[in-house]
């Protein structure tokens, strides 16, 4: 921490500011606040939950912001070089979609990762070959 934030955030670290720059821990705030050493409080405003219920929905909440960080960085949600509302439309309507079939991948197969299942996806290639107006596919590198 910077000296010169320290006036401003003292007592959010336990610290009293006494005089002339002169600082010391604050035992009262801090003995107050070590009657909640080792417990776990979660706020919500879902009144119809029970305790054990609103812990598990926010121990899932790893699962949103793994989805957050899939989007922003593997799909390249952000940032967008589209110029136009269609085009940025149609972009995130595509992440989403390949989002969908990432987590849809992630059920049906026992890899519980998404990097496994992006690195296995990157590895496939169709090639499509075009000789005398007849197309052939190469299906060897799709099995």
């Amino acid at each position: 921490m910077q000296p010169s934030s320290l006036d401003k955030n003292a007592s959010r670290y336990f610290i009293k500011n006494e005089a002339d720059k002169k600082y010391s821990i604050d035992q009262d705030k801090r003995y107050k606040q070590a009657r909640f050493d080792g417990f776990k409080v979660i706020a919500t405003n879902a009144k119809d939950i029970t305790a054990a219920e609103a812990l598990k929905k926010y121990k899932d909440l790893y699962k949103i912001e793994q989805s957050f960080r899939s989007f922003k960085s593997y799909f390249e949600t952000r940032p967008m070089f589209h110029w136009t509302d269609k085009r940025i439309e149609a972009h995130i309507v595509l992440c989403y979609t390949a989002f969908c079939l990432l987590s849809y991948l992630q059920k049906k197969t026992n890899y519980t990762e998404q990097t496994t299942i992006r690195r296995i996806i990157d590895k496939m290639q169709l090639s499509k070959i075009e000789k005398e107006k007849e197309n052939f596919m190469d299906e060897s590198s799709y099995k």
